[in-house]
């Protein structure tokens, strides 16, 4: 009988592709946290100042939808009501 991995309050980071584009994380992976999935993303820096290099961290939960920024948002329309009485003005 196998045992199953408890993967429960853990993740893994892999090192990612860049593929030319510099603002793409260095490390990406995936996080478990209290039973809910979350992507993770890791960007190496190193400070302006000097100093070590450090690891700077983006966490987002995993959704069947990319999130949308309110910049990406589009107002909806109403369709006129035919019912209303009013003329459609095109």
């Amino acid at each position: 009988m196998s045992q199953q991995y408890d993967d429960s309050n853990s993740g893994a980071l892999f090192a990612n592709d860049k593929e030319g584009n510099d603002r793409r994380p260095d490390y990406k992976g995936k996080l478990n946290v209290a039973g809910k999935e979350y992507r993770i993303s890791g960007w190496i820096r190193t400070p302006k100042s000097g100093g070590k290099k450090f690891m700077s961290l983006k966490v987002e939960p995993v959704d069947d939808a990319p999130p949308i920024r309110p910049s990406q948002a589009r107002p909806v329309m109403a369709k006129p009501d035919p019912e209303d009485g009013e003329d459609i003005p095109f």
